[in-house]
């Protein structure tokens, strides 16, 4: 969290272009060290190499969404990006059934129910959003 703070900070007095350059040089760097690695690679050097990369990752979260949720309003969204409905996004591939539908599967799979149980959270509320946004797009 302290690296997308950081690079929420530093959207806010820039603009998102210099904070995902500075996350991404910072990503890189941590990349680079990586490519490094041998099956030999120390505990310290580990933990290095991946806070770096992390941190250059943590700082591309902010600039980059806030980016996109200010792109999305919906007076910027062409009609040529809508469906026929008129809709931001398709509910139905959202809609509790089509979700009951995934999570069987991945049971059938198995997938851990710790994890079903985020992904059915998950997929309410987006759903809820996609709704919402739909309907505030049809008025």
């Amino acid at each position: 969290p302290v690296s997308a703070i950081l690079g929420g900070i530093i959207y806010q007095k820039t603009n998102y272009k210099i904070s995902v350059i500075i996350g991404l040089i910072i990503s890189s760097i941590g990349f680079l060290l990586m490519s490094n690695w041998t099956l030999e690679i120390s505990d310290p050097s580990l933990t290095i190499h991946l806070f770096v990369t992390g941190f250059g990752l943590g700082m591309l979260i902010s600039p980059i969404y806030s980016k996109y949720l200010y792109e999305i309003k919906t007076e910027n969204i062409p009609n040529s990006t809508l469906t026929s409905k008129n809709t931001i996004c398709d509910e139905k591939f959202f809609s509790p059934p089509a979700i009951a539908i995934e999570i069987e599967h991945l049971r059938k799979v198995g997938v851990p129910s710790n994890f079903i149980e985020n992904i059915e959270i998950y997929s309410k509320n987006l759903y809820m959003i996609i709704t919402l946004l739909n309907k505030n797009r049809l008025k």
